[in-house]
């Protein structure tokens, strides 16, 4: 008999042991899937975030090459604009109808001259040469200051900037040092891509662009190939239901 129970308990502690082992091998197993799974997860999101800042990138340097502004500059005002509601891609557009204003001012258009001259701006230096782009825009913000609640400054800003003049009124009304401030905040923020910067992902994009148009002839051969080594498959599963007379 005390053989026996010597026996027995042997028998329990070795399966107590083996499920222990087992319970951390399982453990194991799954903090290595979580593991995997966290990476595979960062990885993603690495990927969709660098997705993002190249594609943001490449619509700066776009956006500023047809403006005529530095890339920085734009982006500052696209701040600015953002903090007082304004979608980027809305702003993008009222500053190019901005643009327009402006070039269509100085070839004598009436309608955008007189906008010009109700806020008392001229388009030139005292040199004669047009103001930048971004120049003229804090110009604009600093009248609409002065203009403040005026019931003519949704008239003006309609003129210059069309129909996204009136979502503009609170950043133009901010000021100019008040748009500034703003662009100042986030340029020390660290979150003004360089114009070096602009012009590499460009770069980048216009070979990656250029790659991928290159592999497409090398592509359909791939194809071609691959529907020949199918093809034997597929007309094994069109014969197989048959009966040896069909």
């Amino acid at each position: 008999m005390p053989s026996t129970t010597v026996e027995i308990k042997a028998k329990d502690k070795t399966s107590a042991a083996f499920n222990a082992v087992s319970k951390s091998i399982a453990g194991l197993k799954t903090g290595v899937l979580a593991i995997g799974a966290a990476v595979a997860g960062a990885t993603a999101a690495f990927g969709a975030w660098f997705n993002k800042m190249r594609d943001t990138a490449d619509r700066i340097g776009k956006v500023s090459s047809q403006l005529n502004i530095t890339a920085e500059s734009l982006q500052r005002l696209r701040f600015a604009a953002g903090q007082g509601g304004v979608d980027m891609g809305k702003f993008d557009k009222a500053l190019q109808k901005f643009a327009q204003s402006t070039s269509k001012a100085l070839e004598g258009s009436v309608k955008q001259a007189e906008a010009f001259e109700r806020l008392n701006i001229k388009l030139k230096d005292t040199e004669g040469n047009t103001k930048s782009l971004d120049t003229l825009f804090l110009e604009v913000a600093r009248r609409f200051e002065l203009l403040g609640e005026s019931a003519r400054s949704a008239g003006i800003a309609t003129d210059l900037f069309g129909g996204a003049g009136v979502e503009l009124l609170p950043m133009l009304r901010s000021g100019s040092e008040g748009i500034k401030l703003l662009g100042d905040r986030v340029e020390n923020f660290g979150g003004v891509i360089t114009g070096k910067g602009v012009k590499a992902t460009e770069e980048f994009n216009d070979n990656l662009d250029l790659l991928t148009r290159k592999f497409r002839d090398k592509f359909t051969p791939i194809i071609a190939i691959a529907n020949e080594a199918l093809a034997q498959f597929t007309e094994e599963e069109r014969l197989a239901p048959m009966t040896l007379p069909q």
